[in-house]
């Protein structure tokens, strides 16, 4: 059988911003279209990108 893929177009983004403004917050909100409680959040995330002054 031959299935057909809906067209789907992978974009990247990069998300820049002060800590502590909601970055992974609209992320996650986006990605999984809900919310995370601030557990969520706190025990899932693992910074990757560090602002050096």
């Amino acid at each position: 059988m031959d299935y057909e893929r809906p067209n789907v177009e992978t974009i990247k983004c990069v998300v820049v911003g002060d800590n502590a403004v909601g970055k992974t917050r609209l992320i996650c909100a986006r990605a999984c279209n809900s919310t995370l409680t601030q557990y969520q959040l706190l025990a899932t995330h693992v910074p990757t990108v560090w602002a050096i002054d």
